[in-house]
């Protein structure tokens, strides 16, 4: 999951330094990089507008469903990636990245974390 989450971390922050409108070297940051990979191993990578919470940002990019009654506040799917029941095998992995390198796992949920500009959101669906 690092290797193929730092990978597309230097494509996202060139696409975050674009989307400021300056050189990578000189961007302010003004976006949030989004990196999923799926359980199949395809990862979409790609930048939002900052501001909101971690599943705000997520939504703008990706159709997201979320648990109800038992696993209220899980992310369950993820275009239509996932599951309706969600176990230590089988769940969407959050992570932030700063951008030079390393991801931390998420200590906190998606919805309770607000990213900053310039930083990079990493979701990675456990499948077994």
């Amino acid at each position: 999951m690092r290797s193929v989450l730092t990978t597309l971390a230097s494509a996202v922050l060139a696409c975050v330094a674009v989307l400021a409108g300056a050189s990578p070297a000189s961007a302010t940051a003004r976006h949030v990089g989004i990196v999923v990979r799926y359980a199949n191993g395809h990862v979409s990578a790609g930048c939002t507008t900052v501001g909101g919470s971690g599943l705000a940002v997520l939504e703008r990019k990706h159709t997201v469903t979320m648990g109800t009654q038992q696993y209220s506040g899980f992310v369950l799917k993820i275009d239509g990636v996932g599951t309706s029941r969600p176990d230590n095998t089988h769940y969407w992995s959050y992570w932030h990245s700063g951008g030079h390198g390393g991801w931390t796992y998420a200590s906190s949920g998606a919805g309770s974390y607000t990213p900053r500009a310039g930083t990079i959101e990493g979701w990675s669906y456990v499948n077994g």
